[in-house]
């Protein structure tokens, strides 16, 4: 189960060339490989999201992103 915040869409969810299927509970994202993955193994997957994120009103505590200006340019 990896965490998920709720104003996102998942696009779609990828390993290894292959799309996967999914299903979001709650916050989490529950991914089906179609195989077993031992624990400790190193993969990578790459989970494509749509929306907007909302601003931490006080962060790190109530979740959400902080943007920085710096040199005019936001982080």
């Amino acid at each position: 189960m990896w965490f998920c915040i709720p104003q996102f869409t998942i696009t779609f969810v990828k390993w290894k060339d292959k799309d996967l299927s999914y299903t979001r509970k709650y916050d989490g994202i529950f991914i089906d490989f179609g195989e077993i993955i031992p624990a400790g193994n190193g993969e990578e997957i790459t989970i494509g999201y749509k929306g907007v994120p909302i601003v931490a009103l006080k962060p790190p505590w109530n979740g959400g992103f902080v943007w920085e200006k710096e040199k005019n340019k936001y982080y």
